[in-house]
């Protein structure tokens, strides 16, 4: 990753769908290792880039809907590739004309907590 200079007085930065051209780049079953290793590789530079300039990175990324043995559940893309350089972990959800944000890691005592997205911010 070559960072520009005039940016780097930056203090965050934020990837939006960080897993996205990865997929595209890397498609299929059969390059998931070449895949996870540059999400990966990619991963890294930003954590040391965040690092040494002291910023704050914001991700954001997809999730995806798997079944296994007749059980459907949402898993978020990227894996524990991702899940290594995650230190806080919010998930967003809607409900009628209401959306929800949950801190999913780490959380309190097991349970997501849970507040209430609108003008006024986080409520």
């Amino acid at each position: 990753m070559v960072v520009d200079p005039r940016v780097s007085i930056a203090k965050l930065v934020v990837v939006d769908t960080v897993t996205k051209n990865f997929s595209l780049e890397f498609p299929g079953r059969e390059r998931t290792g070449r895949r996870q290793g540059a999400l990966g590789s990619y991963l890294n530079r930003i954590a040391i880039d965040a690092y040494l300039h002291r910023r704050v990175v914001l991700l954001t990324n997809r999730v995806a809907s798997v079944t296994r043995n007749g059980v459907s559940q949402d898993v978020n893309v990227g894996g524990l590739t991702v899940g290594r350089f995650v230190s806080k972990s919010i998930r967003l959800g809607r409900e009628g004309g209401s959306v929800y944000a949950n801190l999913e890691y780490p959380t309190r005592a097991g349970r997501p907590v849970e507040c209430k997205l609108s003008e006024k911010g986080f409520e």
